[in-house]
């Protein structure tokens, strides 16, 4: 398959604008989150346990985040960063210096695997095999995790992510056997919504797992799996369909999802030019399987692949 071509412009092909590499990890994990402070453009991005704030112009500032454990997610709410170790969740404003919001236990049960989102305004928690609505900042920080507002049966059940909807959370995570997504409504009968408790909202085939979740624009929720994309709509009673993979890989599976503008895209890994590299797939442009009557998928196309 082609990439670094621009296929999306009605008879036009270009080449994509010329990329470098930015972040040079050696190993682990480098998470990265995108935000605006004022008319720049900025992202955070951590390895092991150093969290740093880089502009579009490649400037960088350490942020000192608090805590000294390897960091396993990040999140943003627009104006504060929210980040999660085995010490607890923490938080700080633009580059400033983080403070400790959350301890890493209920009181009872000590965690070690931590997934936080902020979504809907509130940040959301996935923690061992537990859901958690952490909602605003607590006025006397650290506190101890409220009960959590959904448990999985399976102790060993492993949270990806979460995704937001019109009128719902979404929660997905996977088992060895395949991948689930749960739905959290806000019920708004009250004077403030409150999420409702966690209900299985779309289940993958038995085989494939999934890797990331991602929703955009109110109405569509990506769902990065060990094969490949899946893209999910969202109806008018938060309830998923999902269609076919859009394509297929083999090895690290898709583990991360984004949108702009009317696409996604999803990073896989080995998967363009035998590398790791960007699918973009096309929101508004469906097209009809071959030799069938019914049933739709969107366009997508390689775009981006690693040098090395």
């Amino acid at each position: 398959a082609g990439y670094g071509v621009n296929p999306w412009e009605d008879g036009k092909l270009t080449l994509l604008k010329r990329t470098s590499q930015q972040i040079s990890a050696g190993s682990g994990d480098v998470l990265v989150r995108g935000f605006t402070s004022g008319a720049n453009d900025y992202y955070w991005n951590a390895n092991a346990a150093v969290l740093t704030r880089r502009s579009s112009a490649a400037a960088s500032t350490a942020v000192t985040w608090g805590g000294a454990a390897t960091i396993q997610t990040i999140t943003s709410s627009g104006t504060k960063y929210y980040v999660a170790s085995t010490e607890g969740i923490y938080s700080g404003t633009n580059a400033g210096a983080g403070v400790k919001l959350w301890n890493n236990t209920d009181g009872t049960t000590v965690y070690t695997t931590f997934k936080v989102e902020y979504v809907k305004q509130r940040l959301m928690l996935a923690a061992n095999n537990k859901i958690f609505e952490l909602g605003g900042d607590p006025a006397a920080p650290p506190l101890n995790l409220p009960g959590a507002k959904y448990e999985h049966p399976n102790i060993n059940y492993q949270w990806v992510g979460f995704a937001e909807g019109t009128n719902a959370i979404f929660a997905g995570g996977h088992d060895e056997y395949q991948g689930h997504v749960y739905k959290f409504v806000l019920d708004t009968s009250g004077a403030v919504p409150t999420l409702t408790g966690g209900i299985l909202a779309a289940t993958l085939p038995l085989g494939e797992t999934l890797l990331a979740i991602h929703g955009y624009l109110g109405r569509y929720v990506g769902l990065g799996t060990s094969k490949g994309v899946r893209i999910a709509t969202i109806d008018d009673s938060g309830d998923l369909t999902y269609g076919p993979l859009l394509f297929e890989i083999s090895g690290g599976g898709v583990r991360c999802m984004t949108g702009f503008d009317r696409f996604m895209w999803a990073g896989a890994t080995n998967a363009v030019n035998g590398k790791a590299g960007l699918y973009r797939i096309d929101l508004s442009q469906l097209i009809q399987d071959p030799g069938q009557s019914t049933g739709v998928r969107q366009a997508y196309a390689t775009d981006l692949s690693t040098l090395v």
